[in-house]
C-alpha cells in the first residue's frame, strides 16, 4: 500500500493536478482565474474560476485528437478546426443579438449547402441554387417561386447605356438546335378562378422556321382565354418576316383620329396631304325626299360605306307614289355631313328610274350639309320629281367627302 509523504499529495503523485496558489483559493470572478498545475508545478493550459473554465494563452482544446479537431483563440478570434465535418445537432442557431459578418475564403466553392442546394462562389461574388458552379451573380437551376402580398421582379440598369435584358435560352436535350415551331420562352399570367389557378394570358416566343447554325427565325405570339372558357387561344402573332397576323378578333382604334399610317409608301406626283387611314364604317340611313308634298316609297333605307374621309352610298326606292311636287328634287338624310371645303362637291348618278323629269343623270351633294340635289341633263337647273301618281322608281349611287 502506498504511503503519502511530503507537503502535499501532488508532490508524491506528479500526475495529479492542483490549482496554483491554493492558499488563496478560487477567486470570485473569471477575470482572476487560477491556472491548474500538474504534480511537478508546471502550468497546464486549463484555468478555473468560480464562474468559468478557460484555456490559457494560445493553447487549444482538443477532442479525440485524431483529426486535429480543436477549438482555439488568440484573444480576438475563435477558431474551430474540424477534421472532416462540423456537425451541429441543435434545431435553432440564434445569431440575432447583433449584426454578424461571415467571411469566406476566396474560392469558387467557398461554401456549399446540402450537395449544391445552395453554393457561394466567393471569388466571383456569385450564388448558386441547384449548382456548385454559378455562372452569374444569382444562378438558379430550377423553378423560382415567390409568394407575398406584393411580389415582383424589378430590374435597374445603372450603366451608361441601360437596357435591362430579360433573356430566355432554349437548348434541346443533347445540345442540338431547337426545331421549327418549338417554344423558346413563355410568360404566363395566371389567376385563381375560385377552384384552381388558370391561364388568363400568355406571351410566347417560338422558332418560326427551320433552324440551323447562323439562322434563327423568330416568332412572337399573344394568347388569351375567352370569356366562359379555360382554354387559351392564340390571338395575334408577329412572324420572322415581320408580318402581323390577327388570328381571332378585331383591331380596334380606341382613340378618334388614330389609325394605320402609310407614311413609308411612295407619294403621288400631286400634293399629298394625309397618309393616315383612320376610319372605316358600314351602315344604313333613312332617305328623305324634298320638293314633293306627298310621297310613298316601298323602302326608304339607303346603304353606305365610309372609307377614310370618303362616303359611298346607294339607294333603290322600289315602287313610289308622288304628288304635289313643289320644287327641285332633293334627297335628304345622308349619313355624314359633307365637307365644307371650297369646290369639294360630291356626285351621284341615276342608274334607273322614272321619278325624275328632264332626263336627269343624277346630281351633286351640296357643301356642309346632308342633301343630294338632282339636276337636269346637260344643265345646272335643278330637276323636278314626276308628278304623276304611282309606279315610279329611282335607283341612285354616289360618293362625297366629309
Amino acid at each position: 500500500m502506498a504511503t503519502l509523504s511530503g507537503q502535499t499529495i501532488a508532490n508524491t503523485f506528479d500526475s495529479l493536478l492542483h490549482v496554483e496558489d491554493d492558499t488563496a483559493g478560487l477567486v470570485a470572478t473569471s477575470t482572476d482565474s487560477r491556472v491548474i498545475q500538474d504534480g511537478v508545478g508546471a502550468n497546464s493550459a486549463l484555468a478555473l474560476a468560480t464562474d468559468s473554465v478557460r484555456i490559457t494563452s494560445t493553447n487549444k482544446l482538443y477532442f479525440n485528437d485524431v483529426g486535429d479537431e480543436h477549438i482555439s483563440s488568440d484573444g480576438t478570434d475563435l477558431t474551430i478546426a474540424a477534421g472532416t465535418a462540423l456537425n451541429i445537432t441543435a434545431d435553432v442557431i440564434d445569431l440575432s443579438d447583433a449584426t454578424k459578418d461571415i467571411t469566406l475564403n476566396a474560392a469558387v466553392d467557398a461554401i456549399n449547402f446540402d450537395s449544391n442546394t445552395l453554393s457561394i462562389d466567393a471569388s466571383n461574388n456569385r450564388i448558386g441554387l441547384g449548382t456548385a458552379s454559378p455562372t452569374a451573380t444569382l444562378d438558379v437551376r430550377g423553378k423560382m417561386y415567390m409568394e407575398t402580398s406584393d411580389p415582383g421582379i424589378e430590374l435597374l440598369d445603372t450603366g451608361t447605356a441601360p437596357y435591362n435584358p430579360l433573356i430566355f435560352k432554349a437548348l434541346r436535350s443533347g445540345g442540338s438546335a431547337v426545331q421549327n415551331g418549338e417554344d423558346l420562352g413563355i410568360i404566363y399570367a395566371q389567376g385563381y378562378d375560385g377552384g384552381a389557378y388558370r391561364d388568363f394570358a400568355q406571351i410566347r416566343f417560338a422558332a418560326d422556321a427551320v433552324v440551323s447554325s447562323g439562322d434563327a427565325p423568330g416568332r412572337i405570339e399573344l394568347w388569351t382565354t375567352p370569356d366562359s372558357s379555360t382554354t387559351i387561344a392564340e390571338r395575334l402573332s408577329v412572324d420572322s418576316n415581320g408580318d402581323v397576323t390577327v388570328a381571332t378578333g378585331n383591331i380596334i382604334m380606341g382613340t378618334s383620329g388614330k389609325g394605320i399610317n402609310f407614311a413609308a409608301t411612295g407619294d403621288s406626283s400631286g400634293s399629298m396631304t394625309n397618309e393616315l387611314f383612320d376610319d372605316y364604317e358600314e351602315g344604313t340611313f333613312t332617305v328623305g325626299r324634298s320638293g314633293v308634298t306627298t310621297d310613298a316609297v316601298a323602302t326608304d333605307t339607303g346603304y353606305y360605306t365610309k372609307i377614310g374621309n370618303i362616303v359611298y352610298w346607294h339607294w333603290y326606292s322600289g315602287a313610289m307614289t308622288l304628288s304635289s311636287t313643289t320644287g327641285g328634287a332633293t334627297l335628304t338624310g345622308l349619313p355624314f355631313t359633307t365637307s365644307s371645303s371650297t369646290n369639294r362637291y360630291g356626285q351621284f348618278t341615276t342608274l334607273h328610274g322614272t321619278a325624275i323629269d328632264g332626263s336627269s343623270p343624277g346630281g351633286y351633294t351640296n357643301l356642309n350639309n346632308t342633301n343630294a340635289q338632282f339636276v337636269d341633263l346637260n344643265n345646272t337647273t335643278s330637276a323636278s320629281w314626276i308628278n304623276s301618281g304611282g309606279n315610279l322608281y329611282i335607283m341612285v349611287q354616289g360618293f362625297y367627302h366629309v
